[in-house]
């Protein structure tokens, strides 16, 4: 632009709208480009109008992007979405497109919980195919799927697909429990009056608060001793039937009356079950030493020293700082097994009662 009167005073990098004369040359090297400002109809800033034009260019990008992401029917709103509502709102060239990306959006958000538990429901319906039970997808579809009565029948479904696979794992996995002591594995015992076999040791545990003394007539040990977690399942009829027939076959085994009408135990013979039933034991405190006294037993162990006078056996024993001891003497019967708390005189030890766990 020629500088004269009219252009003389306009700002450096500015974009001026102007009516005048066309000064150019034109050669057959090229034109060279003269203006003569008459009259200035508009001056703005250069930069200013860079700033409008790349804001321009930024906001027809997003609304491209959203309007193909409308097209391939997204289920959520996407950043493209996003992006072209807060940059093209209102404005003059861009304004309608924008609105109706809007209302999609809008559309969007409110189906978005039934997305959202449909999402879950689908995973939670894949899962129980192959087993599971328990996991974060049915626990999410079981939460969501209720409030919207068109996903009933399939939640309906989903429970009673979860049902089943429990009833099967129950049916397949064994059964457990925890005892005080171990007994033989593979044959029929009774436990909690129950017959039962234990198959499989899983582990040893020790005992803590949160674990019964004693489940009716089991005892099961005291809080710091070691226990076992056994795998049982439930006896047969024909074992059953073949453990009560090898039980009554034994020599001595029910016992016998005496003169005075009172029950005398059947002396144990040479070979005899590991859990013989030794009633009637009687213990006394002097202090921190314990007699006991009973059924003659063959021979000691543990704490335990015994001897044999006139057919009965005595033994004494240190006590625990507890006043709960749990003494063990060995017999020919197996392990005599006994714990209590003490009286202030005397108190009373029986094992187990014959085919049970200790």
């Amino acid at each position: 632009m020629a500088i004269n009167d009219v252009s003389t005073d306009l700002p450096l990098d500015s974009i001026v709208t102007f009516r005048g004369d066309d000064l150019s040359v034109r050669t057959r090297y090229g034109v060279t480009l003269k203006f003569s400002a008459g009259e200035i109809i508009s001056v703005r800033d250069a930069a200013q109008a860079r700033e409008e034009a790349a804001a321009l260019r930024e906001i027809e990008k997003w609304v491209g992007y959203a309007e193909a992401d409308i097209a391939r029917d997204l289920g959520y709103v996407s950043n493209a979405m996003k992006q072209a509502v807060t940059l093209g709102a209102g404005h003059p060239t861009f304004g309608a497109r924008v609105v109706e990306i809007a209302k999609r959006a809008l559309a969007i958000r409110e189906a978005e919980p039934r997305r959202e538990a449909e999402k879950w429901l689908g995973w939670a319906e894949e899962q129980v195919v192959d087993g599971l039970t328990s996991s974060r997808s049915l626990d999410e579809a079981l939460r969501l799927c209720g409030a919207f009565p068109e996903l009933a029948d399939r939640l309906a479904a989903l429970r009673g697909a979860v049902a089943a696979n429990q009833e099967k794992r129950r049916a397949t996995e064994p059964k457990t429990t925890l005892l005080a002591g171990l007994g033989t594995l593979g044959v029929p015992v009774r436990h909690r009056d129950a017959w039962v076999v234990f198959t499989k040791v899983l582990r040893r545990r020790v005992i803590d608060s949160d674990d019964p003394a004693v489940y009716g007539g089991h005892l099961l040990g005291f809080e710091g001793s070691r226990g076992y977690v056994v795998a049982y399942r439930d006896a047969t009829l024909e074992e059953i039937a073949n453990a009560e027939q090898a039980r009554k076959s034994r020599p001595g085994c029910c016992g016998r009356s005496t003169a005075s009408g009172r029950w005398r135990p059947a002396p144990s013979p040479a070979r005899s079950r590991p859990t013989e039933s030794v009633p009637n034991v009687r213990a006394t405190r002097t202090g921190t030493t314990f007699w006991v006294s009973g059924p003659c037993m063959a021979a000691g162990s543990g704490s335990w020293s015994t001897r044999t006078t006139s057919g009965r056996c005595t033994g004494t024993a240190r006590t625990a700082t507890t006043g709960r001891p749990t003494m063990s003497a060995a017999t020919s019967a197996g392990v005599f097994r006994a714990q209590t708390r003490w009286s202030p005189a005397f108190a009373r030890f029986t094992t187990p009662e014959p085919g049970s766990d200790g």
